[in-house]
């Protein structure tokens, strides 16, 4: 998956595709580096330089083995970070944190 965004915070697209096992190459910007870890993940190409997205889209698909680390990689992030319950959690702590502040 290949996400060129030059201003989105969270992009869902990435986390989706990080959930499907698919690595995915995105500038080293915004909200992306939250979502891929570089070289483990996918790939963060230097902020807004369109050679090295290309370097980074290369990089994945040059070998079967690599992706195939990369999309395990990206996978385990996904279900330890964003499944549902906790997701739900962290929002709970959020919100005894907020109503027991003063």
């Amino acid at each position: 998956m290949v996400v060129p965004s030059r201003m989105d915070n969270l992009p869902q697209t990435a986390t989706e595709a990080q959930s499907c096992g698919v690595p995915v190459v995105a500038f080293n910007a915004t909200g992306l580096p939250d979502v891929v870890e570089h070289q483990r993940t996918g790939y963060l190409a230097e902020p807004y330089d369109p050679a090295d997205l290309a370097n980074g889209i290369g990089w994945v698909l040059e070998s079967r083995e690599r992706r195939r680390r990369l999309a395990d990689a990206a996978r385990e992030r996904a279900l330890s970070l964003w499944t549902p319950g906790r997701i739900a959690a962290a929002y709970a702590d959020l919100y005894r944190e907020v109503l027991t502040r003063p």
